[in-house]
């Protein structure tokens, strides 16, 4: 019996809806999610730009040429901290522009003493280039402006995102499209049970009526429930039984 379900139109009609809906949903949530994460890249790297302006960049370039010290360099910066988006997830650094490495001591700085890996951008920017790359696959966002005295890299501004808030919504987002998952198999497992009904109840009705003409019974007539393709098919049988009968 159960070999004979997975092969009845049922079976077929409820998987058809089950994969129609894990599909859908599937590349919704796809969507969603890349859609996202691109959106938060994007607004990363434009607020980034748009602080640093031509203003702070000759202002951090007047105060790098003139012998400034890495506090005020830092101080400068951090009182963009607000237009940044600083946070905890969200750090600015001061690096060294020869070896790449954070300046401790800096009052300010919320993780003074973290180690910062050598990213690409900062790579760049220890090369006298602003780094500004940012790949949605990494594990976090970065940026990294290079401050020239001469035609040394005295200072790398470097702010950093772990991308912590970016993946929290991310992790909702799967939830949500989890749930609808499971809610939408069990609505289309619902749907397809009802539609197969109407459609496999009147082919149930033919193959009685078959069987019955078979054994030389031809006057049992069916009833037409519908105008669609079944209830012609119906209409026929009834027509070929009197005419067998006849």
């Amino acid at each position: 019996m159960y070999k004979n379900f997975l092969k009845s139109i049922s079976f077929k009609i409820a998987m058809l809806f089950v994969l129609l809906t894990v599909s859908i949903i599937i590349l919704i949530g796809t969507f969603m999610v890349n859609s996202t994460d691109a959106f938060y890249h994007d607004d990363f790297k434009n607020i980034i730009n748009q602080v640093f302006s031509d203003d702070l960049s000759n202002q951090l370039t007047a105060l790098t040429q003139n012998g400034e010290s890495p506090q005020t360099v830092y101080d400068t910066v951090f009182a963009y901290s607000t237009q940044l988006g600083i946070d905890a997830f969200r750090n600015i650094y001061l690096l060294d522009g020869k070896s790449g490495t954070v300046i401790n001591n800096l009052s300010s700085d919320i993780n003074k003493n973290a180690a910062v890996e050598r990213s690409e951008n900062i790579l760049a920017a220890m090369n006298g280039k602003k780094g500004t790359s940012v790949t949605t696959s990494a594990s976090y966002m970065d940026y990294a402006y290079p401050l020239l005295n001469g035609d040394d890299v005295e200072y790398i501004v470097y702010i950093k995102d772990t991308k912590e808030e970016t993946n929290t919504i991310l992790k909702k987002i799967f939830n949500i499209m989890w749930q609808a998952l499971l809610l939408g198999m069990a609505i289309s497992l619902l749907f397809s049970i009802l539609l197969s009904k109407t459609i496999t109840a009147p082919i149930d009705s033919l193959t009685v009526k078959a069987k019955s003409i078979a054994g030389g019974d031809f006057d049992t007539t069916l009833d037409v429930k519908s105008d669609d393709e079944i209830g012609v098919l119906t209409d026929t049988f009834n027509e070929m039984a009197q005419e067998l009968k006849s």
